[in-house]
């Protein structure tokens, strides 16, 4: 398995709450699988958060990720 530096790894999941809100609002269909991945997603960035190794600019797109995370766990968990 291919271990990616930190700051790839934030922006990676940045890059995959963006698809997951994007899919959430055109695919009613798939709430159900959604909900596992965004408690995934929203876990991960979590930790990330609180990682010290971090520059602040990435830590800043984490909290702006897990806020969009969030929003979308609780869109899909009123389905």
């Amino acid at each position: 398995m291919t271990k990616f530096p930190k700051e790839e790894q934030a922006q990676l999941l940045i890059d995959a709450v963006a698809h997951l809100k994007s899919e959430t609002e055109r695919h009613d269909h798939v709430t159900g699988a959604l909900r596992g991945l965004v408690y995934s997603v929203i876990e991960t960035l979590g930790q990330l958060v609180g990682d010290p190794d971090l520059p602040e600019h990435v830590k800043s797109g984490i909290e702006g990720a897990l806020e969009v995370a969030r929003e979308i766990q609780h869109k899909i968990g009123h389905h």
